[in-house]
Order: C-alpha cells, then structure tokens, then sequence
C-alpha cells in the first residue's frame, strides 16, 4: 500500500478550502492515502468572508454567479443570478462548499500558525508547523493560502497622546456596534481611498455620525465604479469576456494576431484601439460617478482622464447608495472629504497636512485606519522566506548585526538575486519594448507617496511554487491563492489544481518557464548561461538545476518589472491581476493539459472526454460565445476530473 502522505493547508478561506477539496479528491481518485488538516486562525471558515470579519454593508464586489466555485452554485430563488451578494451570503456558501466535499471537519479552527521550519535529516523532506499554543505538527507538504491580505498595516503616525479610538479597518467588525451607539463618539475620521474606507463611511453615515474623509495627495485621487444591479451586462460580465481584455497587455499573451494588431506598436489602428477602449471606459466610470456635481467629488476626482494605471484602485459603490447622496451633498454635518497627509493623532483630534493649505486638525473621536496590508507572511523566518522568494523587510536582510553568512542577496529589493542574470531594470526595458503604446511610460504612484519599497517583491514561480523548489524537483511546498484578482475564485481554483499537481507529480511534462517557449527568442531575454547558446538547444531534461532555477528566476524578475511598470509601487508590493488574469489562468490550463478556449468549437466536453460535433454554424456560434460571453464558474465544472483523464492519455500512449 502507497505510504500515508500528511498534508497540511494553512489558511481556511476560498483558496485554502478549494485546495483542500481538489487535494482530497485527486488523491481519491488516484487510491493515494492521505491525511490532511487546515489550520485557520478564525472561528469559522471564509477568510475575509469568515463572520468575525463581518460589518454592516459588507458586500461581494461582484454580483451573484460571478464568486463561486465551478462545482457548487450560489444561484438559488433568495440570490438570483446577478443580485448583490452580502457578506453572510458568501460565508454560508463557503461553509457549505467545506462541508459538501468533506473539508469542513478537517479544519482546526482558532489556531494560529507561529512559525513554519523546514524539517531536517534524518527526517523525509517535509514541514514543522508551529502554532501559537506551542503545538507542533509535521508534515510532508505544506499548502500556504492564508492570503496576501492577512497583516494589517500598522498606523503610520503617533497616537500615544491620543484619547480616542484608533484601529485598522480590518478590526471594523468588532468595534463598530460599539462605536456606533456611543453618544460621546461624534465624530469618525476615515483614512483610506479604496473599497473599506467607502463601506467604513457608509457604517458611521448610517450611525448619524459625522464622517472626515481624509485621502491622501495622489494622481489617481478615489475613483468609483458605480454598479446599477438592472444594467446588462454588468462591467464584470464585460471585463470577464475574453474579447475585452485584448485590450491590456499582458507578459502571458505575447504572441499571435491579438498582441501583434494591439499591443506591438506595429499596427497603428491596433495602437488606437488600445487607448481608446480604456479612455471609453474611464469616461464611463468619471461620468458614472459625476466627481464635478459637489466639492467632495472633485478632490477625489483622478488627476489624469485614463483610469489604465488605475484599474486596481477602483471601489464598488451601489447605484443610489446612501455614501452617494453623503458625498454629493457637501453637507459637513454628513461628510467631508480632505485630501491630506496624516501627521498625528491627539488629544480626541488628527493632525494632517492639507494639500495647497496647510496644518489642519479634524475633530476625531475615533479613527479608522484604511490603509492596507504589509506583505509577506510573518511565520517563515527572514531568511528561508527570502530563499522561498516571499516579501521580507529589507532591514531584516541588510543589516549586518542581524543577517547571516548566507543571507541571500539583494538587487532592487529583488530575492532571490542571481548575479548571472540581467538586472530588474533590464526587464522593464523588455517590458516596455513589448508595450511600447502603453508601458513605455511613467508609472502610476499609489497613495502611499513613500517612492522605495520597504520589503523585498513577491517572487514564486508562477505564483505557486519557489523557483529553487521547481528546479530541484522539491516537492513539499505550496503557495495558493496568492493573486489580487478580479478572478479571484477562478485562479484559486485552476491555481489549486497547479499546485496539488506538483506536489504530487502529476505533470506528464514540465511546466517550463515561459522563456523556453518560442517566444523566447523575439524577447532577445539574454541565455541564462553566458557562454552558452540558446536556451533552445538544450533538451529540458538535461538541463541542471541550476540551469532551471536560473530560468524560473528570470520568469520572476520578468513578471516583477511587468507588475511595476503596469500598476507602479502597488504592483511592486503584491500581484496583482485585473483583466490580465484571463490569459495567466490560460497559461496555468496549458501547463495542466486541460481545454483553454473552454467555450470553443470541438473542446472537450467535461464529463466524457469526447468531442462535441457540429457544423460551421455551430463552429461560428462557440466562436462568439468564446470571445463575448462571460467566463463563469461552470466554465471549469469538471476540470479536476479533466486533469486527471488528459493525464492517463497521455502515460497510455507512453
């Protein structure tokens, strides 16, 4: 009998539960024992949808239909297709997807993961997880999806003099009842320009408190999506069909008709169209959002006039919400806005530096920090996490009382380093060449007008698994769910199945770097190997490790300079994927094997393998169904089930 493999999921939300349930069910299907837990440090499951994290009008920025899973539907009579999904709604759905696929009572609830340690000889590869009760758990392999989001920020000014209350928004949910009903709490000063500061407004609005909108000096000010529920499409059904996002650049869609016409700079028309499909769309979005109609709009309103830099800053705002009328009605008994720096906090008062005027103090009887998240994640130590290729504070790696011989270098706040492979401004080069008509420009700034990065970048292959571990055939770590999406239910569970893939070692042929494929060549990326030819040349199966690790390496300093240049120091400090994510989860399902123009003439059909037949009209129906319909959830259904059957083609006709 196969030996017991012990698996251990650190983190319950979508990315956590979808992994552990594609785990079970590959091994399953493959008669592989198994024992597997997952730890989440939350009471019950859902992540950020977990009830503890709940707070009046907290909703799914995305209407029903669009943030479910492939093999269970959240449409019923009560949450019909495109209706506003609320916070209770997605975590109930969560917990039944646990529960249908025996997820559920493999969770260990309130258990918070301390440190995680790689176990040495003479054990078997594998994991030490310690939690912070001072348990300590072995296992074989370890999956990461505890999320990009899970250390708040700390507040950035002193408050030690202040007599108010000072929190992050992530604590909104346990202090707002309190806070709301407190007569002596007046006034609520929100500090944030994205999708929290705008709910945390409209929870003291509805308190009948008067709320200070401060965002901070920036170019991309606070932009707004207004969703109308009766609109169709809806802007994500738009954003989720595969015609719409040609129209960004993307380093995983670089060859073939749609990037030579659009994004080559070859083709003028195609140039054209690029930009105008974005200034179309951001003057859709401005006008939606009417910023000229009072003064409060207009010092939220962006700077510049195309929202493309900006994409990842946008907030969901209900049509005919009540933060609408607020904000319109300049009334300073409801809301006013300052675009402004936070100094200090004290007394019961917020000291910031107001744009064009000056000191200003706010009265602030309570003070709700939006202001994000730190990356990395805490558990690993400063130098394993910077080998892994994981964020680490930069003092932590460069200073010399604390850094150990073999500390890992660091070149632009980049780790790994490889001091045989061109700088990450030599990839931005790269970058810029292959989008001349929109990335050879200045980057957009964030809100943060900090202009160095204070961690190192994220670096995992493919966003799953660090370069050292795909070159060495290490098969015992992890990472999922590890992308700011708007697909965030689709990659996390085609990421999922990645990843249990190479755990497990299911690939019939190895994921390669995207510079061993043919594009390789027109990218002119320099031959890892100085004095060798063309990567080409090299069969990957003779290649060394090193060799591999080089290659994965400069697949990450390539998507780095990409996420810079596309979403300027935002990109920098986390993944992020907007409309983009079509063609990174299409690279991840032809790494699989699987369909990836899953609504195509003759794809597979899901649950037996064979071709659909039809004619040219039907050739033509599944051609515009593929570029103007909506990639949904049912668009996967099956797609473990797939994997699993491409594979036993391919090792029979081996």
């Amino acid at each position: 009998m196969a030996e017991l493999t012990r698996v251990i999921v650190i983190g319950a939300g979508i990315a956590g539960l979808v992994t552990a349930k594609t785990y079970l069910q590959v091994c399953r299907r493959l008669n592989r024992p198994i024992e597997l837990i997952v730890l989440d440090e939350a009471q019950d499951p859902g992540g950020v949808w977990a009830t503890e994290r709940h707070y009046p009008g907290l909703m799914v920025q995305a209407p029903n239909g669009y943030y479910e899973l492939s093999d269970l539907t959240m449409i019923d009579e009560e949450y019909p297709f495109d209706s506003l999904i609320p916070a209770a709604r997605e975590h109930a759905y969560l917990e039944a997807y646990a529960r249908k696929f025996d997820v559920l009572d493999k969770i260990r609830f309130s258990t918070k993961v301390a440190r995680v340690r790689r176990r040495g000889a003479p054990s078997k590869p594998g994991w030490t997880v310690e939690t912070a009760a001072g348990e300590l758990l072995e296992c074989d392999k370890l999956i990461v999806a505890s999320g990009l989001y899970s250390q708040d920020r700390p507040i950035p000014v002193p408050y030690s003099r202040y007599t108010g209350t000072a929190i992050h928004s992530r604590y909104l949910h346990r202090e707002h009842e309190r806070l709301c009903s407190d007569p002596n709490v007046k006034d609520v000063v929100v500090i944030g320009a994205c999708k929290s500061s705008v709910e945390t407004c409209s929870v003291f609005l509805a308190a009948k408190k008067r709320v200070h909108w401060v965002v901070r000096p920036s170019d991309q000010g606070a932009p707004l999506l207004i969703f109308h529920p009766d609109q169709k499409p809806t802007p994500l059904a738009i954003a989720l069909a595969r015609l719409f996002p040609i129209f960004t650049p993307s380093i995983w869609s670089t060859t073939g008709f749609w990037y030579n016409f659009m994004h080559s700079g070859y083709w003028v028309l195609g140039t054209w169209l690029v930009h105008g499909f974005f200034k179309l769309m951001s003057w859709v979005i401005m006008r939606d959002v009417n910023y000229g109609k009072s003064q409060n709009s207009l010092k939220i309103q962006p700077k510049r006039k195309n929202l493309f830099f900006y994409t990842t800053y946008l907030s969901l705002v209900l049509d005919r919400a009540p933060f609408l009328d607020a904000l319109h009605e300049d009334n300073p008994e409801k809301l006013t806005v300052y675009r402004a720096t936070p100094l200090n906090c004290e007394g019961r008062e917020l000291v910031v530096d107001e744009e064009d005027k000056g000191e200003r103090r706010i009265p602030a009887d309570a003070v709700v920090w939006s202001i994000g998240w730190d990356p990395g994640l805490a558990f690993f130590d400063p130098e394993e996490a910077a080998i892994i290729g994981l964020p680490v504070p930069l003092n932590s790696m460069e200073n010399p009382s604390t850094a150990s011989k073999t500390t890992t270098p660091i070149v632009n706040g980049t780790t790994p380093a490889d001091p045989a492979l061109p700088p990450l401004q030599y990839y931005d080069s790269k970058v810029r060449k292959l989008f001349p008509g929109t990335l050879n420009q200045t980057p957009a700034q964030p809100q943060d007008p900090t202009t160095t990065l204070s961690h190192t970048r994220w670096g995992l292959y493919r966003f799953n698994i660090p370069a050292k571990h795909f070159a060495n055939n290490d098969r015992t770590l992890a990472f999922s769910g590890m992308i700011s999406s708007g697909q965030t239910v689709t990659t996390s569970e085609i990421g999922a199945l990645w990843a249990v893939a190479w755990l497990e070692d299911l690939f019939t042929s190895t994921p390669m770097p995207l510079l061993k494929s043919p594009e390789a060549d027109r990218l002119r990326v320099p031959s890892p190997w100085a004095s060798k030819p063309s990567s080409k040349s090299k069969p990957e199966d003779n290649m060394s490790p090193n060799e591999l690790n080089r290659l994965a390496t400069a697949e990450i300093l390539f998507n780095q300079a990409f996420q810079e240049r596309r979403y300027g120091l935002r990109g920098a400090r986390s993944p992020e994927l907007i409309m983009e994510a079509r063609s990174y989860i299409d690279l991840l399902c032809y790494d699989l094997g699987v369909e990836v123009y899953r609504k195509r003439y003759r794809m597979r059909e899901r649950n037996t393998g064979e071709e659909i037949q039809g004619g040219w009209w039907a050739g033509v129906k599944n051609w515009a169904r593929e570029y103007f319909e909506p990639y949904l959830a049912g668009d996967y259904k099956g797609v473990v089930d797939e994997f699993l059957r491409n594979r036993e083609e391919v090792l029979k006709r081996r």
